[in-house]
Order: structure tokens, then sequence, then C-alpha cells
């Protein structure tokens, strides 16, 4: 992502480089498009050069739920602290983290625990969708969103933007200014062929939690009854190989790693490639619109849905056209990136 925006801001007129490219050059601003490894960052930072410059934040991975009471985000607090790096002082923690193994295991229980804790609690509290979140991505989103709050506590951040709504809203929740501006696309991330589309159904990614397991196994076996075939890609695919795949296929399938924000980044690519995004879920999506540029389903209605639109190709046809006009024309990363320095007093509007 850095890549492409140090594009986006050179043809803007900036003189713009990413970190691998290590200029000495004085700085003017510092935009992070990441999550963990953004703020990672800005905590490793020279605080007098944070202090210089204009830190600009840009988060892209999901944050914890909104809507959490407060016991709820008291326990991811401690979920999220549960990290002997965090716990011992000075290097003690780095030195047991990395030499003994029962460290490791001691933090698995405790997360375990906590984990166990959050789930009840946000099961009295009627969140039920939230419930079925693996644990791996329970521990992601606390971590960033306990790293994110200390950020903001320490003054390391200027301006902060979000892509998703979903992450705007726990921003706000917590206290702190954020603005929403989604993440726009770029000609890095795909391109339509004109391809034949050979492949009916797509999914792209890692199989990493048994839910995600789960449901395309059993949806496999739904389509497959129906003689449709669904095309599981969950080795590394990028660039050049992910383009031509995505010209291929028919209907992608989005199933978001958590259920209460979706990744802005899938429906950019598969769009792009003229590929209709079917997405689980009832989460707010916006600035895409449910029925228009993509379809929303449940999982017990995933494969009613894909087989409907596999055989009317007119509705087909009518939901990835406006899925790709939406993304290649109206949510462009140059319009995101423009309206990001504008708001954060770079760049004048008009």
């Amino acid at each position: 992502m850095g890549v492409m925006i140090r594009d986006v801001l050179l043809e803007l007129g900036f003189d713009a480089w990413t970190q691998k490219e290590q200029r000495d050059d004085d700085l003017d601003a510092i935009i992070l498009p990441s999550d963990s490894i953004g703020l990672e960052l800005l905590e490793r930072l020279d605080k007098s050069q944070i202090q210089r410059v204009v830190t600009i934040l840009w988060l892209v991975d999901p944050l914890p739920p909104p809507g959490l009471s407060a016991r709820a985000r008291l326990i991811g607090d401690r979920l999220a602290k549960l990290d002997w790096r965090r716990l011992l002082p000075g290097g003690w923690g780095q030195i047991v983290h990395k030499h003994f193994p029962f460290g490791r295991d001691v933090l698995r229980l405790g997360r375990w625990n906590c984990i166990r804790r959050l789930r009840k609690e946000i099961a009295r509290e009627g969140n039920t969708d939230y419930i079925g979140c693996n644990t791996r991505e329970w521990v992601r989103v606390m971590v960033r969103g306990y790293r994110l709050q200390k950020c903001m506590r320490d003054g390391c951040i200027d301006y902060l933007f979000t892509t998703t709504e979903a992450k705007h809203r726990f921003i706000v929740e917590m206290g702190y200014d954020a603005q929403f501006i989604p993440f726009g696309y770029h000609r890095n991330l795909g391109a339509y062929r004109g391809l034949e589309r050979d492949i009916d159904v797509l999914f792209l990614g890692r199989l990493n939690s048994k839910t995600r397991e789960m449901l395309l196994t059993d949806l496999r076996a739904e389509l497959s009854a129906q003689g449709v075939k669904l095309k599981i890609a969950d080795d590394d695919c990028y660039g050049a190989q992910r383009t031509e795949l995505l010209n291929r296929t028919k209907i992608s399938i989005d199933l978001p790693r958590v259920p209460w924000d979706f990744a802005i980044e899938r429906f950019l690519i598969s769009m792009s490639c003229g590929a209709m995004v079917v997405s689980v879920g009832t989460q707010s999506t916006e600035p895409f619109k449910a029925g228009v540029h993509f379809v929303q389903a449940q999982p017990r209605e995933m494969a009613g849905v894909i087989l409907s639109y596999l055989r009317d190709e007119r509705r087909w046809t009518e939901i990835s056209r406006a899925g790709y006009e939406f993304v290649t024309k109206e949510i462009t990363l140059k319009k995101s990136v423009t309206e990001l320095l504008v708001r954060s007093g770079l760049l004048n509007a008009g």
C-alpha cells in the first residue's frame, strides 16, 4: 500500500518515498497506511522527529468491534497486554518471549481465558454475531486497539483516518477524533483484461480459521451438487497472477475476517477485474451498496444466491458492471489521498 500511495503523491506533485527507500531528506509529513505494523513503527519512531512533522495514520485492518460494554473493553485490554514484552520491564520480556517456551504456554492459557470471558460478556450483551470470531483475530484486533490508544495518548498521531465505518465508530467511542476515508482503487490492485470467465466461483485467501474452512466446505458441496465448481486459491497469489485469475472469475467470494467489519481491498481487487462480489454478513460496507455494487448474503443463503446469479447473466452483468464502474471511476486512490491531504491541511481544497 505504501508504494501505491507514494505513486499517487508523486502524481500530485509531492516529493514522496517509502520507508524502505530510506532517504535522509527532511520530512514534512509521515503517512502510515497500515495497522499493527504502522502502530509498531510509530512506537519506535524518534519522538522529537514525530513532533516536527505531521503524522497521519490511515487504518486499514480491523479494530475491536464498536458497541462493546465497558466490561468487555476492559477484558479486551487485558487480552492485548498478554505479551511478555509488555508485562516485564526492560529487555526481560523479550528474553522470556524468545528463550522460554513455557512462557508462551502461560500466555496462551491466559488468552484463552480472556477470550472465553469476552465471548460470555458479548453473548450477555446480545451481540451473538461476534461470538464466532476466531481466537487469532480476537487477539489481533485487541492488540491493534490497545496500541492505537497508547499512540493517541502519547500524542504520536496528528490526524487519524479509517477505511471503514466500523473502525471509525470504535475510535469515536473511545473518545478520539477520526475521519472516514475509504481506501481507493489503484492500477496495482487489478485491471480488466476481457478474458473468458471459465471459473464460476472463486475464494481467494487463507484457510486460517475453522469457521472459514467449514463454510467453504459446505458451500463447495452445495454448489457441486448443482454442477458448479468452487475454486479455492489459498496460496500466495498476487500481482499479474491474481489479476488474471480474477479476470477469469464470474463470482468472487468475500469472507470477512471479523463479523463486524469488511476488507475493502478484496472488493477493490475483485471488482476492478470485472468479477462480481458475494459477501457474507450484514456489516456496514460503505461506500459500497449491497444489491448495487455487490451482493450480500448469510452463510446458509450463499449457495442459492450464487446459483441465482450464475443462471441469470443479465443480473450478473448488471452488478459486476456497476461494481467495476464504481471502483475505477468513483473511489480511486487518487481521490482518497487527495481528500486525506486536504483534511490534514497539506493541500488546498480545489
